[in-house]
């Protein structure tokens, strides 16, 4: 919610490059290792190879926070590639599930070519509707959205209908075929535009602790 979009907009060219510098390093000392060090198969270091490339920052962006470096120029370059890290994470394992079985049945490299490229073209797709929806939310009914529950709720209320509102559309991206996190992330740049959304954010930050150990106990199982 207190991403500046503008911010990160403005970033995402200085981004790309780090970006692919760590998929790149990433995936090929993944495989590198499986195969060469460990002795696993093609198959088997390539599934290796393509988890390696998903990093997990959630506990530096939270030290960055604590620090108010986030709306520097760093810290938006900083949440781009984080976000372009998980993205391509999902890209990468959706199109390596796809090619998978035609890997094992020695297909030729045009129908494996075939299948990433139709997995691909899904994701992509099904990204740009989702994100698209987003936008629209945001522009034309989040104010309205937002001023409504401060008439009818109290307190801190208006806070735990927009957590509910997040978990929507976390949940929607989920089943659309992306990870939860982009879902996250969409959802708090629906509200981040609003100054009146971002308000309520210092109430998130029980919520914030209460579910961070959960979220890595999750990621280490």
């Amino acid at each position: 919610m207190e991403s500046d979009l503008p911010g990160l907009v403005k970033q995402f060219r200085n981004a790309l490059p780090i970006w692919a510098g760590n998929v790149a390093v990433a995936g090929l000392a993944g495989y590198v290792a499986a195969r060469y060090l460990l002795g696993f198969d093609v198959l088997v270091s390539l599934v290796i190879a393509t988890a390696m490339t998903a990093t997990s920052v959630g506990i530096p962006a939270r030290v960055w926070q604590r620090c108010d470096r986030l709306d520097t120029d760093n810290g938006q370059r900083f949440l781009d590639v984080a976000e372009l890290d998980d993205l391509s994470g999902v890209v990468l394992m959706g199109i390596l599930f796809a090619i998978l079985p035609v890997v094992r049945q020695g297909g030729a490299s045009g129908d494996i070519a075939l299948a990433a490229g139709r997995k691909a073209g899904v994701f992509l797709a099904s990204l740009t509707a989702c994100a698209a929806a987003c936008v629209v939310f945001s522009r034309y009914v989040e104010a309205r959205f937002t001023r409504f529950l401060r008439r009818i709720e109290t307190g801190p209320d208006p806070m735990l209908v927009m957590v509910g509102t997040g978990l929507l559309v976390a949940a929607l991206a989920g089943v659309l075929g992306f990870s939860v996190a982009i879902g996250a992330f969409f959802a708090g740049l629906v509200f981040s535009r609003d100054p009146e959304s971002v308000k309520v954010d210092a109430s998130f930050t029980p919520l914030y602790d209460l579910f961070t150990p959960f979220f890595l106990m999750s990621a280490v199982v």
